[in-house]
């Protein structure tokens, strides 16, 4: 979580998803990607990427943060597809 909000002042709330799955390396090596997801709140538009790994800033084209209704309205691909389920489970306005 650090390296997506570093240095940051932010506030983070609970957990309110978590999954696993397959993910293919730009190598080829497959490795098992454990995603938690969590809301945070900040009065920044726009995260930086001091914190982000050589690999990282290789592999993302884009790194945004998002609102709920930004999200319902693109038409951009984002991951996880599920993410407007998982607000609504958590109940996130």
């Amino acid at each position: 979580m650090r390296e997506e909000v570093n240095p940051l002042r932010y506030h983070m709330g609970a957990e309110i998803a978590r999954r696993e799955f397959l993910m293919q390396m730009p190598d080829g090596e497959e490795v098992l990607a454990e995603e938690a997801y969590f809301l945070v709140r900040t009065g920044v538009t726009e995260p930086p990427k001091a914190g982000w790994t050589p690999l990282e800033l290789e592999v993302m084209k884009k790194h945004k943060w998002w609102s709920r209704s930004d999200i319902a309205a693109t038409k951009e691909t984002i991951y996880p597809a599920e993410i407007l389920a998982i607000l609504d489970i958590a109940k996130v306005a």
